[in-house]
Order: structure tokens, then C-alpha cells, then sequence
């Protein structure tokens, strides 16, 4: 993996505009592009690729894990959240009639109603 403060300064050392910080914006990635372009001679598909896997373009652009001058870096290992369990959902042994809708046991029997006066 690229060491990307070593890389952004071998970006500014040659001149382009990057930002400060581990990681890289959309505005650094443009630089990265121009930059892999003019001075290794990478084109975009090239230099996006190299980023993923290092082996494939050339020690030479800084931070490159193959290169002499990108510094060990030992990423310190981040614990994982823990995932969410969701209790098992408890299911009754026996139907509950009674919040079942009235209508529902009618079979077309007319259900006389006193008439008002």
C-alpha cells in the first residue's frame, strides 16, 4: 500500500497542489493523475491501478512500498464494532382470536338491527 504523505510530498517537491493529511481528496487524485501522467508517464487507468496494487508501476513515484525513501509504517490495527443481535422473535403456541376483525366471521347471514322510531 502507498505511503500517501510520502507520495503527496514527491507530488509537491515536483511542483502540483495537494493537500495535508493521510489520505487523499478528489482535488489530490486529480493532481495524482497529472502527476503519475507527466512524470512516469501513466495514464489515468495506469496510475489508479498502481495505487491499488503497487507491483504493477515502478518504485520510483514516492510512497511506493518498494521505494528506499517511504518510511515503515506499521497501521495500527482498529478493533471492529461489534454486530447487532436481534433477539429471536417469540411466536405464540396458540392464535389469538381476539383482535381478529369481527367481519371476518360473518358467512352472509344478515344480522338484524333494531329500527329507530
Amino acid at each position: 500500500m502507498f505511503h500517501i504523505p510520502s507520495l503527496k510530498a514527491g507530488m509537491k517537491e515536483a511542483g502540483f497542489v495537494v493537500t495535508d493529511g493521510p489520505s487523499m481528496n478528489a482535488k489530490d487524485m486529480s493532481e495524482f493523475y497529472d502527476y503519475a501522467y507527466r512524470v512516469f508517464g501513466l495514464n489515468k487507468a495506469q496510475a489508479g491501478n498502481g495505487l491499488a496494487y503497487p507491483s504493477t508501476v515502478t518504485s520510483a513515484i514516492p510512497g511506493h512500498p518498494a521505494n528506499p525513501a517511504t518510511p515503515a509504517v506499521e497501521e495500527p490495527v482498529e478493533a471492529l464494532i461489534p454486530p447487532v443481535i436481534f433477539p429471536a422473535p417469540v411466536v405464540p403456541s396458540t392464535p389469538d382470536d381476539s383482535e381478529d376483525d369481527e367481519l371476518s366471521h360473518t358467512s352472509g347471514e344478515v344480522i338484524e338491527t333494531p329500527e329507530a322510531e
